[in-house]
């Protein structure tokens, strides 16, 4: 886990209440921050009964063996601020990241948190040189909750009870995908008016950015450590069927060359392929635009 802030430290906590994995290793700059976390974690399976053990460092050579690295650091985002505008901030930290992971946990999978997610993550592949199927990025699963919860609420309804997921970028050009989703196994329609269907899309796009609002000193932190716990479920095998993930696109969708977020399977080894589920023409539209608009960021930057 690098990074011991709030996302890291949520995640931290979640993996070992659930004995996701036997090692848990925190690794921030900030001096005695991971090590007193570690402690506090091991301290709590008195209670919770983990058989985790978790500990704390300073130093990233400690991704050293790992099977799975999780990378959450990075700036927040303050009120006012866009995901985007991090781009230049959090990319210094990733590629310091990167290298460490690069010479110290080459069979590793990452997964990617830091925002903005889907250029991090092309930065993560870029400094690494992985393979695609290595480097996954945490969002899809994040706005897909977003979206379930809003179309939920909108329909009075458990979010048990609906399915639906979000495309795209983690971001403004975000795609919620109202052709499949579900409500009780039945069309949106059926249990929304058309207004309340775009309103639950909007707050699932705004989602991240009410919270940023509302906290003013930084972002969400919960469902963000949740939805990286989905994914981690995934990748041992304790969840199945596919999942949104951002990854590098080679031809699906008609895309090359472009991190998006798009429905994977998941194994032990990273991502196993990308699932093209049936769009409609404004879907594919959008999942189009998100792909020029990070283009457009990164070529910024070059």
């Amino acid at each position: 886990m690098v990074g011991a802030g709030n996302v890291g430290c949520t995640i931290a906590q979640l993996a070992a209440h659930a004995d996701i994995s036997a090692q848990i290793t925190l690794i921030d700059l900030v001096p005695g921050l991971a090590e007193s976390i570690a402690l506090d974690l091991n301290h709590a399976a008195g209670i919770t009964r983990s058989a985790a053990i978790a500990d704390g460092t300073t130093d990233l050579t400690h991704v050293h063996g790992a099977d799975v690295v999780v990378v959450t650091a990075g700036r927040p985002r303050t009120p006012g601020m866009l995901r985007s505008d991090l781009i230049e901030i959090n990319r210094r930290v990733i590629r310091r990241v990167a290298d460490a992971i690069k010479e110290n946990a080459p069979d590793a999978v990452v997964i990617v948190v830091t925002n903005p997610l889907d250029e991090m993550t092309v930065e993560m592949l870029n400094v690494t040189g992985f393979d695609r199927s290595k480097v996954l990025g945490m969002a899809g699963t994040l706005d897909s909750s977003r979206f379930r919860q809003a179309l939920a609420q909108a329909a009075s309804v458990a979010c048990a009870d609906v399915e639906a997921i979000t495309l795209g970028s983690h971001g403004d050009e975000m795609a919620p995908i109202v052709s499949q989703a579900r409500i009780k196994d039945r069309p949106l329609g059926v249990h929304l008016s058309a207004a309340s269907i775009n309103l639950s899309a909007e707050q699932a796009v705004a989602g991240g950015a009410e919270v940023v609002r509302l906290r003013k000193t930084g972002s969400a932190f919960i469902a963000p450590a949740y939805a990286t716990i989905e994914l981690l479920d995934h990748l041992r095998g304790a969840r199945t069927g596919s999942v949104p993930v951002s990854v590098m696109l080679e031809g699906e969708y008609g895309i090359n060359g472009v991190v998006l977020g798009v429905p994977c399977e998941l194994g032990e080894q990273g991502l196993i392929r990308v699932e093209e589920i049936t769009l409609d023409d404004s879907e594919k539209n959008s999942l189009n635009n998100a792909a020029t608009a990070i283009e457009q960021r990164l070529a910024s930057l070059k």
